[in-house]
């Protein structure tokens, strides 16, 4: 394992988070590119059936971790937005997480659903995509052979942290629910408050789906529809 020292890193990783972030990498392929191309060596590690994904590197020996640790939180805020509750950033596809600790810094990225993608599914979703082929090209389900449970929901992606609950009923009425995290953004969008947040989410989403229900304007989160289909 190559070994690092901590200025190195310090340039590293923010501009890794941004390069994540605003070119909507996703997968394991694309981020496996991506650390490689910002000039870490090591192979990343899968935890086995699971969205969380671990690439640990060896620091060069620090007088003091915990100032170093908060350089590092500080330089990563400024290229993506401030880290939501877990100390986590929102950087699309990804959920980033770093920490120094005896000589090594180990970073995780949790999977999760974009706001980038949500809004490409919400368009074909109203363009009138086949209900099957939406859920699988959306990674909605873990596949095409997905069966629903007792309670009537299909087999939930293992691969993402928001584990979505989908239906598809007989007459192909398909419907699918999940949380989209607080920390959700457009692609190179930071706010400085959650009230800029909230209005740059909306506006993203309004550039391609117009303008959400009158009716619904009153009452946030908003909504769009298109004959029987909302979102």
């Amino acid at each position: 394992m190559a070994t690092y020292d901590f200025d190195t890193l310090l340039k590293i990783l923010p501009e890794l988070a941004y390069r994540i972030w605003v070119d909507e990498v996703s997968g394991a392929a694309e981020l496996q590119q991506a650390i490689t191309a910002a000039g870490l060596d090591e192979k990343i590690e899968f935890f086995e059936g699971g969205p969380r994904v671990y690439h640990r590197v060896t620091v060069e020996e620090l007088e003091d971790e915990e100032a170093a640790e908060k350089k590092l939180r500080s330089a990563i805020s400024r290229k993506v937005g401030k880290p939501g509750n877990s100390k986590q950033w929102d950087i699309g596809s990804f959920m980033l997480g770093a920490r120094l600790h005896r000589s090594a810094m180990n970073i995780d990225f949790s999977a999760q659903y974009s706001l980038a993608e949500v809004r490409r599914a919400a368009v074909d979703w109203f363009d009138g995509m086949d209900g099957k082929e939406w859920l699988v090209k959306h990674y909605f389900v873990e596949s095409a052979d997905a069966e629903p449970n007792e309670r009537g929901f299909l087999t939930r992606p293992e691969r993402v942290t928001q584990s979505p609950y989908s239906k598809l009923s007989e007459d192909g009425k398909v419907s699918t629910k999940f949380t989209l995290g607080a920390g959700a953004k457009p692609p190179g969008v930071k706010a400085k408050s959650e009230s800029e947040a909230y209005e740059n989410l909306v506006h993203y989403l309004r550039e391609v789906l117009g303008d959400p229900d009158p009716a619904s304007s009153r009452f946030p989160p908003p909504v769009w529809t298109k004959g029987e289909s909302h979102a």
